[in-house]
């Protein structure tokens, strides 16, 4: 998972430890802003050593504070 902001990624996998605790070692997270293309080149590269991106989607948007319950 990629996100422009480091502590959202903990947060999220903070919930994605409590949703599927059993596929957390199989996920990696990295901040990117999807905006600067030398971020995104350097998340592909990041994935290229840990084998190659197979899907990359771009799910960029703003969330209001009413938005995050769970």
């Amino acid at each position: 998972m990629a996100d422009i902001s480091g502590p959202a990624l903990i947060e999220a996998a903070d919930k994605l430890g409590r949703l599927l605790p059993h596929i957390t070692n199989k996920v990696d997270y990295k901040v990117c802003d999807v905006s600067k293309e030398a971020d995104v080149a350097a998340l592909v590269e990041y994935m290229d050593a840990a084998g190659g991106v197979d899907i990359m989607f771009n799910n960029a948007g703003i969330m209001h504070a009413d938005d995050a319950g769970e």
